[in-house]
């Protein structure tokens, strides 16, 4: 028997609940937060590739996981 605290997207993608082995349950609605940040250094050379890259990733995350991620 064992217990873990882990992101919601990673128990969506890697939790399945066919099997019914492992039991998921929400901890506290909307205690636990992580921000998370796509940076570059302003005279990186790759600065349009990443920009393009964020431009991609926002509206699939918002698409895919509606209710698990909420963009700032």
């Amino acid at each position: 028997m064992g217990l873990s605290f882990l992101p919601a997207l990673h128990v969506r993608s890697e939790v399945s609940p066919e099997t019914g082995d492992v039991a998921v349950l929400t901890f506290r609605k909307d205690r636990f937060t992580r921000s998370v940040g796509l940076v570059w250094r302003r005279r990186s050379a790759h600065g349009a590739v990443i920009e393009t890259i964020a431009e991609v990733v926002r509206p699939i995350a918002l698409e895919r996981f509606n209710g698990l991620v909420t963009m700032e």
